[in-house]
């Protein structure tokens, strides 16, 4: 939504990413179903009471779609005992791995952005504070 119309390449670009990590969350969903806790999911961490209703808002506001089977789905997850092994571990893990590379290749997006409205090269309605937050928390967190 950020983007002008001068930058359409940049919001196909951001789409992608939307749908990487719409992806990414669903397969995460699916593994957690009957393996969290009853208190991760009454403490409004993963969904609360307007998680729902602020999507349809903000995408009808928008007219960006936003994916709201992942916040269904989400809702719909049953807690369960933790049965920690191997295929767990690895399953996590090759999440881990799928994400890691999406999460760089989006920081150096976010970097050219910000190098380009810093230049004066590109407008966005996206203030260059919250941009560089991004990337710093990223960074700082060795992404």
């Amino acid at each position: 939504m950020g983007f002008t119309e001068k930058n359409n390449e940049d919001k196909k670009i951001a789409n992608n990413f939307q749908r990487a990590f719409s992806d990414i969350l669903n397969k995460v969903i699916y593994l957690a179903d009957g393996k969290v806790s009853n208190n991760l999911l009454t403490s409004g961490e993963i969904v609360t009471s307007n998680t729902l209703e602020a999507e349809k808002k903000s995408s009808d506001l928008t007219q960006i779609p936003i994916d709201t089977n992942i916040t269904l789905k989400s809702i719909q997850i049953n807690s369960g005992n933790i049965n920690v092994n191997n295929e767990l571990i690895n399953t996590i893990s090759n999440i881990n791995k799928q994400t890691l590379p999406i999460i760089k290749e989006l920081i150096a997006f976010k970097n050219n952005i910000l190098n380009r409205v810093l230049s004066c090269n590109m407008y966005t309605v996206n203030y260059p504070f919250l941009i560089n937050s991004f990337i710093s928390f990223f960074t700082f967190n060795n992404y």
